[in-house]
């Protein structure tokens, strides 16, 4: 009866302490994750703040894009390209724009692209080539593999970077549009309640803070380019080519509308806000109704051969059993 007690005890005290040391670091990865996010939010802002004194020392006829001290490598990355004859390559407008909606808006990102797109692809081809002699035969040569491995290592050498700035783009897109409805309402309230665009839009930044990191960085960046560039259209203009969203499109067109004929804005973010939510909707239906299709493969594969195992297993034991006397 004792070493019942004194067992059942010491299982008591290990489910304890199994607890403890599970909630210890459970809290600690939420507060780790929560203080990594903050320190992404502190570097973003960063950014935005040297992005806006670009902007700020550009409308004063002042060079706008200066080197960082002891950032030898983007320099010697500069000269490469300067060799290479692909320096025009950095005014390019559609790759600057590419660049700006994957959140890569400084000279710097562009450099480092361009140079991995000239530096990547003969080193996937030699790794390439490397593994396929070490996979394949080395005693036979095969002209027609040893070519498709090469010209495989550049094409995925030149494919790659752009491919990571598009799912860049893309993850970014899909942060903004989560964030879309909260910005739009908090932005209707702000307007509604007196301030002035710039205002309301420095006003949501801070407010969505941490949670909408992408959202709140694009809200920064238009106040600046609002406060400091003479075009207001223009600037509002960027915010929809940066995003590349039509949800944003529609808010900067009824802030174009308003500030050129006078109409009132409040009115026109509510129905925005209104169709966002609907199409909000339409969407999260749209993925509901499409669950069974996405659902038929993985029950095909994973749940109908559990199943008939579970069903048919006892019976066909049986009839072996059965066979066998």
């Amino acid at each position: 009866m004792f070493g019942e007690e004194a067992i059942g005890g010491f299982g008591m005290t290990a489910l304890l302490a199994g607890a403890a040391a599970t909630f210890s670091i459970g809290a600690f990865y939420f507060f780790a994750a929560a203080s990594s996010q903050e320190a992404k939010f502190k570097k973003r802002m960063a950014s935005v703040k040297d992005h806006r004194s670009a902007i700020r020392a550009a409308t004063q006829g002042r060079i706008a894009e200066t080197k960082k001290k002891g950032d030898g490598r983007v320099a010697a990355m500069t000269d490469a390209l300067g060799k290479l004859k692909l320096e025009s390559q950095l005014n390019d407008k559609e790759l600057k724009l590419r660049l700006l909606r994957a959140g890569k808006r400084d000279r710097a990102d562009l450099v480092r692209f361009l140079f991995l797109q000239i530096a990547l692809p003969p080193i996937l081809a030699v790794a390439f080539y490397a593994g396929y002699q070490i996979v394949g035969q080395p005693e036979s040569f095969n002209l027609m593999h040893t070519l498709c491995a090469i010209f495989g290592g550049l094409i995925c050498g030149y494919i790659f970077p752009g491919f990571q700035i598009d799912k860049m783009a893309e993850a970014r897109q899909a942060a903004i549009r989560k964030a879309y409805p909260d910005a739009l309402d908090l932005l209707t309230i702000c307007v509604e309640s007196g301030m002035s665009v710039e205002q309301a839009f420095n006003r949501v930044a801070s407010e969505l803070g941490v949670d909408a990191i992408e959202m709140s960085e694009e809200l920064q960046v238009t106040t600046a380019e609002l406060s400091y560039l003479g075009d207001r259209r223009q600037a509002l203009e960027n915010f929809a080519l940066r995003t590349g969203m039509p949800e944003v499109k529609s808010i900067v067109s009824a802030l174009i509308q308003s500030d050129k004929y006078g109409t009132p804005l409040g009115q026109a973010l509510r129905v925005i806000s209104a169709e966002s939510r609907f199409d909000r909707m339409s969407r999260a239906e749209a993925k509901a109704a499409s669950l069974p299709a996405l659902l038929t493969v993985p029950m095909m594969i994973f749940f109908v051969p559990v199943l008939f195992v579970v069903i048919l297993g006892p019976a066909i034991i049986q009839s072996m059993d059965a066979f066998s006397k």
